[in-house]
């Protein structure tokens, strides 16, 4: 791997622990740090000013916008959780607006698959297997009525988020 390839995988992998943590703690507690979106959001001019990213820094700040707003209202109705709203508003950041509409599509499927699970009554045979192993976090998430959307949005982060050119030519050729 090249030097300017370490540059731009250094905050990917930040990026990628952050995601990581975010969906632990939803899983855990139904909670998503602000430190954790913040950093988040805060990595990603980081990364995008790096030569040779090919990311749209506008639309990509103007998408995250819109995601905001239109969480904001959906929170609001009740319908989206706070924390899932900020993630969503900070990821967007990363995924972009050429991805977007895959992004959006992905973390709705990947969150409909989700809420089936917690409607089955599967899941609380899950949650004796876990608490008997000593997760007595995810066995309470599996009781749980409330779906911990960090898992559908991270998902669907690295199922669409483009892979960064500069990697993606690092990777053919090592």
């Amino acid at each position: 791997m090249s030097l300017t390839a370490a540059i731009h995988a250094f905050p990917l992998t930040l990026f990628t622990g952050l995601l990581g943590l975010a969906v632990l703690t939803d899983l855990q507690e139904y909670r998503i740090p602000n430190s954790v979106t913040l950093a988040v959001a805060a990595l990603f001019p980081v990364y995008a000013l790096l030569p040779g990213a090919g990311v749209d820094v506008v639309g990509s700040l103007t998408l995250a916008a819109a995601v905001l707003a239109g969480g904001t209202a959906l929170f609001a109705l009740g319908l989206f959780g706070g924390g899932d709203v900020k993630l969503m508003a900070a990821v967007s950041l990363w995924v972009g607006p050429a991805a977007f509409l895959d992004f959006v599509l992905v973390t709705a499927l990947v969150g409909g698959v989700m809420a089936l699970v917690q409607l089955s009554h599967w899941r609380l045979v899950a949650a004796q297997f876990l608490a008997e192993r000593g997760e007595t976090g995810m066995a309470q998430t599996l009781i749980g009525r409330d779906v911990p959307y960090a898992v559908a949005i991270v998902t669907a982060t690295f199922i669409t988020m483009p892979v960064p050119p500069l990697l993606g030519a690092a990777a053919l050729a090592g």
